[in-house]
C-alpha cells in the first residue's frame, strides 16, 4: 500500500487544487459576462433609486449620533451598533465596517434616501460580480459561471437586502466573504503570499461586518475536501489558521458589548432542535421557489418532537442532506455548491440562537444564495450537454427564468418604497408582531392623526402589554391631546417595566407641565443618573429649577446642556433669560 501512495509525501505543496491544470482562457473572466450581469443587478434595482428610507433606516441613520456627526465615526468600533442612536432599546450587535458603510455616505448624501440607495444597489452589482469570478474559479467554465452571477443578480431573495437600505449588511458581508474564497483558490493555486494575505484580511472585516462569517473557515475546508491532494489532517491547517483569526474578533466583542453572545443558551436546547428542521426546509423552498415572500415570517419555536410537522421536516431533512452527500460521488462541483448552503445557513437555522423577532428573514440567505447560484449553473450546464440537440430550448427556458425572476424582483421591491407601504406590509405579514403597529402608530402620530395612533398603540399592546416604546408613545400622544394624567400613568407604566432616562425625561416634562417642579426635578435627576451625558435632561433641569426660583442651580444646569450641546440654540436661550434674572448676561 505504501507504494501507492505517491501524491504527498515528502513533497512542499501537499494540498494542490486537483483542478490546477486548467485551461488560461476558462480561468480568465470574459468581460462580456461581467457587463451583463452588473447591468442586469442595476436594472433589477434602478426603481429603488427613489424611495424613501423605511422602518430601521430612520433611526439608525438619521438620528444616529456616531454616524452623522464625522468626529464620532471612532465610537462606531468601540460600541455596539445601536449604541449611537437615543432612546432606541436593541439588542448587541457589533458590525462597525457595516455602519462605517453608512457614515461614509452620510458624508457625500446627508440625509438623502438617493444617495444610499445607489449605494446598496452597487453593493448588490459587486457581490453578483465576485459570485461570477469565485464561480469561474469553482466550476471552470465560463457559461456556468456566468448563470451563477446572472442568478444571484436577479433572485428575489435578495430585494430585501438591496431595496432596504438597512438590510445592505448581507449583502455588503456576501461581497467580503465571496472574495476571501476566491483569493483562497487562488493561493490554493499558486501558492502567493498576496492571495492568502488579502484572503485573510477579508475574512477579518468580513466578521466585522456580520456574525454569519465565522462559517468561513468551514467553506476553506469544504473546498480542501474537493479540490485539493493531500491527507485530511494536512488539509485542516488553513481552516485552523482561519478560526484563530476569530480570536481577535472575539476579544473585540467581549471588550465592547454586555453581552456578547446575547441568546445563546437562553431557551432549552431541544427546541432548537425541533425547530431548526423546519426553518431549513423553509429556507430551502424559498430558495428553490422564491414565491409568497414576506417582509416578515411569523414561525413559531417548536417544543415538542410531535407535532407542528417537527417529524415530517426531520425526515425530509435527512434525505435532503443524505442527497447532497452522495452527490460527492457524481460530482465534486455540485457537492461543494450545496455543502455551502447548508454550511452558510447554520447561523441562521435555529440550532444555535433563534433570532428575534422574527426567526426568518430572506436577507439572511445572501451568503447561502451563492451555493444555489453555482448549484443551479451546474444543473444547467449538464443539461444542456446532455441534450445539445434541444439547445434552443433549453436555453430559452433559462432566459424565461431569469426575466420571471427580475420581473419578480422589481415588482418586490416597490415593498421599501416608504416607511407607510413597508408598515402596512409589515402588519400584513406579521400581523401578532407589536412592533408593526407601534410603527404605525408613530407614523399617525407623525402626521397629527392622533385618535389612530392610539388605535395603533392599544393594538399592539393587546400583543405584548409590556411594550415600554408603546407605554411611553402613548403617553406623549395623550400629552399631545391635552390628557397629562392618562400621558402620566402611562409612563409611570413604562418606568415600572424597564427604566430609561429618556422616559424619567418625558414624565419631568409632564410634571412641569401640571406644576409638580419638586417631583419633575426628581424624574431629571433620575434621567442623568442613568445617563450623565444627557443634554435634554440638563436643560429640562434647569427650568424647573427656574420655576422653582433657583436661578444659580439653573444657569448650572443651563450651561451643562450646553457643554452637551453646544450648538443648541434654545438651550443658550434659556441660560440667557437665567442670567437675565440673576442680573448677567453669560452668553459668549
Amino acid at each position: 500500500m505504501g507504494k501507492n501512495r505517491k501524491p504527498g509525501k515528502g513533497t512542499k505543496n501537499n494540498n494542490k487544487p486537483v483542478l490546477q491544470n486548467i485551461d488560461k482562457d476558462i480561468s480568465h473572466f470574459n468581460y462580456k459576462h461581467i457587463v451583463i450581469i452588473a447591468l442586469a443587478s442595476i436594472l433589477v434595482y434602478s426603481n429603488t433609486l427613489f424611495m424613501d428610507f423605511v422602518w430601521d433606516d430612520i433611526p439608525f441613520i438619521k438620528g444616529n449620533k456616531f454616524i452623522t456627526d464625522v468626529e464620532k465615526i471612532p465610537h462606531l468600533f468601540t460600541t455596539n451598533l445601536w449604541e449611537g442612536v437615543e432612546g432606541f432599546f436593541r439588542g448587541d450587535y457589533y458590525r462597525p465596517i457595516y455602519a462605517l458603510s453608512f457614515a461614509i455616505d452620510h458624508i457625500f448624501w446627508q440625509e438623502n434616501p438617493l444617495g444610499y440607495h445607489i449605494t446598496n444597489i452597487l453593493l448588490h452589482a459587486i457581490a453578483s460580480i465576485a459570485v461570477y469570478l469565485l464561480a469561474l474559479r469553482i466550476l471552470h467554465e465560463n457559461t456556468a459561471a456566468f448563470i451563477a452571477g446572472l442568478i444571484f443578480s436577479v433572485h428575489p431573495l435578495h430585494v430585501e437586502a438591496v431595496a432596504w437600505i438597512t438590510g445592505r449588511n448581507n449583502m455588503l458581508l456576501a461581497i467580503f466573504m465571496v472574495l476571501s474564497i476566491y483569493f483562497y483558490t487562488l493561493y490554493s493555486e499558486k501558492r502567493m503570499a498576496k492571495y492568502i494575505a488579502a484572503s485573510l484580511i477579508l475574512f477579518f472585516l468580513s466578521l466585522l461586518i456580520h456574525e454569519i462569517a465565522i462559517t468561513l473557515p468551514m467553506i476553506i475546508l469544504l473546498y480542501g475536501i474537493c479540490f485539493e491532494e493531500g491527507r485530511l489532517k494536512n488539509k485542516l491547517l488553513w481552516p485552523l489558521i482561519y478560526c484563530a483569526i476569530t480570536i481577535p474578533y472575539f476579544i473585540l466583542r467581549f471588550a465592547f458589548l454586555e453581552q456578547a453572545f446575547k441568546g445563546v443558551g437562553k431557551d432549552p436546547f431541544v427546541w432548537h432542535i425541533y425547530t431548526a428542521p423546519i426553518l431549513l426546509l423553509k429556507y430551502l423552498k424559498v430558495l428553490i421557489l422564491p414565491v409568497s415572500l414576506k417582509v416578515a415570517y411569523e414561525i413559531p419555536i417548536r417544543k415538542a418532537l410531535f407535532g407542528q410537522g417537527v417529524m415530517l421536516s426531520l425526515v425530509f431533512l435527512c434525505i435532503i442532506i443524505a442527497l447532497v452527500i452522495f452527490s460527492k460521488r457524481y460530482d465534486r462541483k455540485l457537492f461543494f455548491s450545496l455543502s455551502w448552503i447548508f454550511i452558510t445557513i447554520i447561523p441562521v437555522s435555529g440550532i444555535f440562537i433563534f433570532i428575534k423577532p422574527f426567526l426568518m428573514a430572506d436577507r439572511y440567505l445572501c451568503v447561502p444564495s451563492v451555493g444555489f447560484s453555482m448549484a443551479v449553473a451546474i444543473g444547467f450546464v449538464k443539461i444542456r450537454e446532455r441534450l445539445k440537440d434541444k439547445n434552443v430550448i433549453i436555453n430559452t427556458i433559462g432566459l424565461s427564468v431569469v426575466a420571471v425572476l427580475s420581473v419578480v424582483s422589481f415588482a418586490y421591491s416597490f415593498t421599501w418604497k416608504d416607511h407607510y407601504t413597508f408598515t402596512i406590509r409589515m402588519i400584513k405579514d406579521a400581523p401578532n408582531y407589536p412592533d408593526a403597529h407601534y410603527n404605525l402608530g408613530l407614523i399617525y402620530a407623525g402626521q397629527k392623526r392622533f385618535d389612530e395612533a392610539v388605535n395603533e398603540f392599544q393594538s399592539a399592546l393587546k400583543i405584548n402589554p409590556n411594550h415600554v416604546e408603546t407605554i411611553s408613545n402613548l403617553g406623549l400622544v395623550y400629552a399631545t391631546q391635552g390628557r397629562l394624567n392618562d400621558a402620566v400613568h402611562e409612563l409611570q407604566k413604562a418606568l415600572s417595566i424597564k427604566p430609561h432616562y429618556i422616559i424619567h425625561n418625558n414624565l419631568g416634562v409632564m410634571y412641569l407641565n401640571q406644576k409638580r417642579f419638586d417631583e419633575a426635578v426628581n424624574e431629571f435627576q433620575s434621567a442623568l443618573k442613568l445617563n450623565p451625558d444627557y443634554g435634554r435632561a440638563y436643560n429640562n433641569l434647569g427650568l424647573a429649577y427656574m420655576k422653582q426660583g433657583k436661578i444659580d442651580d439653573a444657569v448650572i444646569h443651563f450651561k451643562k446642556a450646553i457643554d452637551m450641546n453646544p450648538d443648541n440654540e434654545n438651550y443658550r436661550k434659556n441660560l440667557d433669560k437665567a442670567s437675565a434674572l440673576r442680573g448677567t448676561n453669560t452668553r459668549k
